[in-house]
């Protein structure tokens, strides 16, 4: 895979990277669970909604900018 996209159609969307931040972060959260580590679940799932809450903003942004061409 290269490095940079070859085409701009190559391009992942800013909201879309944010968005599998939060999946991660809710991944680490439910085996955080598994092994009963309750402080660093909860870190993970408030880390998880903040970035899901962001991706959201940053969607609404780029739905805006694409209206506007």
């Amino acid at each position: 895979m290269p490095l940079a996209p070859t085409e701009f159609n190559d391009k992942i969307k800013r909201s879309e990277k944010v968005r599998e931040k939060s999946e991660k972060a809710l991944d680490r959260a439910n085996k955080a669970t598994d092994e009963g580590r309750l402080n660093r679940e909860n870190r993970f799932l408030k880390k998880a909604a903040r970035l899901e809450n962001r991706s959201i903003k940053i969607e609404e942004r780029e739905n805006k900018k694409t209206k506007k061409k």
